[in-house]
C-alpha cells in the first residue's frame, strides 16, 4: 500500500487515489508535519519549517509506527465514499 497523507489541505492518497478527508483525525497529527510518505512497509515523516526558519530532517518510521501513528487517516479515507470530495 503506498500512502501520502497533507495535513494542510486534508487530503490523503491510497494507491494513487485521492481524496479530501474532512473527518479524519488532523489534530492528532503531530505539529509541524508537512506530509506523510509510506509505501509498503516504510516511509516518512517530512516536516515543514519552524518559526525559527530551520526545517527538521525527514524521520523515517516503520510498517509499526505508521500503524500507530497514521492508520487512522486511511480508516477516515476508506470512510468517504468514492462519490465524495477528490483532490484536485
Amino acid at each position: 500500500m503506498k500512502v501520502t497523507i497533507v495535513p494542510i489541505n486534508k487530503r490523503v492518497v491510497v494507491d494513487g487515489k485521492p481524496k479530501t478527508v474532512p473527518d479524519a483525525p488532523w489534530a492528532q497529527m503531530p505539529p509541524g508535519v508537512h506530509a506523510v510518505q509510506f509505501k509498503d512497509s516504510a516511509g516518512e515523516i517530512e516536516f515543514t519549517k519552524t518559526t525559527g526558519g530551520i526545517k527538521l530532517p525527514n524521520q523515517r518510521i516503520t510498517l509499526d509506527q505508521f500503524n500507530a501513528m497514521f492508520m487512522p487517516f486511511v480508516d477516515a479515507w476508506k470512510a468517504v465514499s468514492e462519490d465524495g470530495p477528490e483532490a484536485a
